[in-house]
């Protein structure tokens, strides 16, 4: 089987499993796992193809928030469980393993490095996050308003 296929397979049944055990609601929990494995494949291919881990995490972040926006959006729920079960994969675990394992072992050097970039890329995946939600949040306030307007007018013209 190909490798991006086995990846996101194996993604949904993780997300899936995270899922239940974070009690999401049942309606949600396919998309959440779907939104997880989209953007853990997305991650594994820029990384295989030689982008940087954080610039990696930051671009798959980014899209976790878009999904999770959307998916919210169309499912009328919060959009908390779409971000905290499509980050999950992202969260770089082994650096920071490696870092506490170097750390340990009395290899300062490489374990500050990885401890710097386990740090860059949970940075990334937060403001990944945050971008996506504050571009929702201005497309939200554009439509309202465009709607504020229809009824202004609307009244106008209602009461001439």
């Amino acid at each position: 089987m190909n490798y991006i296929i086995k990846q996101f397979l194996l993604a949904t049944v993780s997300c899936a499993t995270i899922s239940v055990l974070f009690n999401i609601q049942k309606k949600n929990i396919f998309l959440c796992a779907i939104n997880g494995a989209i953007c853990w494949t997305l991650y594994m291919f820029l990384t295989k193809n030689n982008f940087s881990y954080i610039f990696s995490s930051l671009l798959c972040s980014l899209l976790c928030g878009i999904l999770g926006e959307f998916f919210a959006r169309w499912q009328k729920t919060p959009v908390n469980c779409y971000f905290i079960i499509g980050v999950i994969p992202l969260v770089p675990g082994l650096k920071i393993y490696q870092s506490m394992n170097y750390f340990i072992t009395d290899n300062l050097k490489s374990g500050a490095t990885e401890a710097v970039q386990s740090l860059f890329m949970a940075i990334a995946i937060a403001v990944g996050l945050m971008i996506a939600s504050s571009v929702s949040k201005i497309f939200r306030n554009i439509r309202a308003q465009k709607e504020l307007r229809k009824l202004k007018v609307f009244y106008k013209n209602k009461n001439k």
